[in-house]
């Protein structure tokens, strides 16, 4: 389940997926209903931020298996090894009807769609700019 920031439906809960022929599915739940939309659905989508970060617990026990194995270079490789990285991005969609979701995404697969479609709005928002100056 993805964390929601903020949205226009008030206290909501937002479970994200991907579907073979509609893409990026959002099931937005409020109270007892649940609201779905897909890809086609979504006027625009921007990334708000990304965070990469190690994950510190399986560090630690990379470190400790590494320096019990190996010694005091184990200790050190254990530690590179053992916290992988991680990355969550928040996420602003507009919805068909003046609706929005914000929203935290830790899904990889939903993550890299979400990047293909704001990078994609950007091109097309960067082609019409150019379009509008040169006229």
């Amino acid at each position: 389940m993805a964390k929601v920031i903020d949205s226009s439906f008030e206290g909501c809960a937002l479970t994200t997926g991907l579907g073979m022929v509609a893409g990026v599915k959002l099931r937005i739940q409020v109270g007892w209903k649940a609201k779905k939309y897909v890809q086609k659905q979504f006027e625009s989508v921007e990334e708000i931020d990304a965070e990469v970060f190690r994950s510190g617990g399986k560090a630690a026990v990379g470190a400790i298996v590494g320096g019990v194995l190996t010694g005091g270079i184990g200790l050190i490789a254990g530690a590179a090894i053992g916290g992988r990285k991680r990355k969550t991005a928040s996420y602003l969609i507009r919805l068909e009807g003046g609706e929005y979701i914000a929203f935290e995404e830790k899904d990889r697969t939903v993550m890299k769609v979400l990047d293909q479609l704001a990078q994609k709005q950007d091109v097309r928002k960067r082609l019409a700019d150019s379009a509008n100056e040169t006229e």
